[in-house]
């Protein structure tokens, strides 16, 4: 919508210079983050000639526009480049919505290449500012962004915390952009935990998506069905979902804005299942060249061979990204190389290669908190003869040592007469995850009021031995 109005606008007679340009960058911006990425590189050269670099404004926009179609044509390295430079350039104060818009970019493009703690920094400080200005709508992008990069991490119950809440049924017509991406990560997380029914009301939120004009909001809501519908083990409707746009649009759906580099593997499972060998091609070719344009980046070249493995069944290239991804920071993507490997080798007849294997999955699994896929490499073990029972030490379901740090960090201030938004402002972080995190001391001290928290917090808890 946004993209038709700004060509209504540029249509215009008597426009000034100013004015073009801010549309040109406008138009181009939008046509991007709505997924249309080759008619946005089909207008770059006009808008460029629109955009002088003193229009500073539209300069920043178009830049904006200009990495996120770097990260779109995989040179990631390349995307991060031009926006650090526009963001070196800097704004008037009064545009300080685009240095948030930016900052979300540079997250995505920092996870890609694995830099997560940099990553994780830019949230923090993101939120921090957004809550210094009141600015709402950039608070909950950051830390939707950065539970969607927990996720990412394997930090699934930190990742809870951040994205559980955001989004309902009645709300999905509304899902623009830049929240598409975190819906399907809420989803995944839904369904590595085990919580059919959470994962059900995501397939519906994603359904619904499937109805919006942005290719980015469709090309989401497909692939969440596709993977929901794998969860379920039905290949032949996963590939169905690819194709909800068009049977050749599934060849056009990746990658998505943003990418997420554990999906090229997940795609190919689709593929070999529903015996696709032109998506499974396609898919690898995309994380081949992605690789080439980014060299270093340990996740792409794991990716690549997981991909690669899953298509050719092979065991050297699945062996190859099991230990790839074991030096890198994606402990569920490791787990996953790893449960195809020991398929494989179980299928092969080598049974105890297998075992090491599936038993490997299996612990990473468990200490993620992956409980449908823990339970789904148990089955794989049970069927060689070995049963296992991994125990993880987890803290007391509840009382006050169930409680994390941040929770007993709010549990205090709430205790201490703060309102929700006091909290937030202390802790720098949102008021939605201030509730979220008392909801779960609540529950953990089997209390319901602030009134009993206060009474408990003026009389510490018995330490054992007492």
């Amino acid at each position: 919508m946004r993209a038709d109005n700004v060509r209504a606008a540029l249509a215009l007679p008597g426009l000034s210079a100013d004015t073009r340009a801010r549309l040109w960058a406008s138009l181009v911006y939008n046509l991007v983050v709505a997924g249309r990425t080759e008619e946005a590189i089909g207008l770059l050269p006009k808008a460029r000639d629109a955009v002088p670099d003193s229009r500073q404004a539209a300069w920043f926009t178009l830049e904006m526009a200009r990495s996120a179609l770097q990260y779109q044509t995989s040179d990631v390295n390349g995307a991060l480049e031009i926006l650090a430079a526009a963001q070196r350039q800097g704004l008037p104060r009064q545009d300080d919505a685009r240095e948030r818009m930016a900052d979300n970019f540079r997250m995505s493009f920092l996870a890609a290449l694995d830099r997560f703690d940099e990553a994780f920094d830019v949230a923090d400080n993101g939120v921090a500012a957004a809550q210094k200005d009141r600015q709402n709508w950039a608070l909950r992008r950051f830390e939707t962004c950065k539970g969607r990069q927990l996720l990412q991490r394997g930090r699934l119950a930190e990742a809870a915390v951040a994205l559980e809440g955001r989004f309902s049924l009645e709300d999905a017509d509304r899902v623009v952009g830049g929240e598409a991406p975190n819906v399907v990560a809420l989803g995944k997380l839904k369904i590595h935990g085990g919580d059919d029914a959470g994962a059900q009301e995501v397939a519906e939120i994603a359904k619904l998506m499937l109805r919006v004009g942005a290719p980015n909001v469709q090309g989401h809501g497909a692939w969440y069905l596709a993977l929901h519908a794998m969860s379920q083990g039905k290949a032949d409707e996963a590939r169905d979902w690819l194709c909800a746009c068009g049977h050749a649009n599934r060849l056009k759906l990746f990658p998505l804005f943003p990418f997420e580099i554990e999906d090229d593997p997940q795609l190919v499972r689709i593929a070999v299942a529903a015996s696709d060998g032109q998506l499974a091609e396609r898919t690898i070719e995309q994380a081949e060249h992605r690789c080439e344009l980014n060299p270093g980046v340990v996740s792409f070249q794991a990716a690549v061979a997981h991909a690669r493995g899953l298509w050719q069944g092979s065991a050297h290239d699945l062996q190859t990204a099991a230990s790839l991804f074991a030096t890198g920071p994606r402990p569920l993507a490791a787990a996953s190389a790893l449960e195809d490997l020991g398929r494989l080798q179980a299928s092969v007849g080598a049974t105890v290669d297998a075992i090491s294997s599936l038993d490997r999955a299996l612990a990473i699994n468990a200490q993620a908190g992956a409980s449908w896929d823990a339970a789904r490499v148990r089955s794989r073990l049970r069927r060689l003869g070995v049963r296992r029972r991994i125990v993880i030490p987890e803290r007391p379901a509840t009382g006050w040592e169930a409680l994390t740090s941040a929770e007993a960090s709010v549990a205090r201030l709430a205790a201490e007469g703060k309102t929700n938004r006091e909290i937030a402002d202390t802790l720098f972080i949102s008021p939605h995850t201030v509730n979220t995190h008392l909801r779960r001391v609540f529950d953990k001290l089997g209390i319901n009021s602030r009134v009993y928290l206060t009474k408990m917090v003026a009389v510490p808890p018995a330490r054992s031995g007492d």
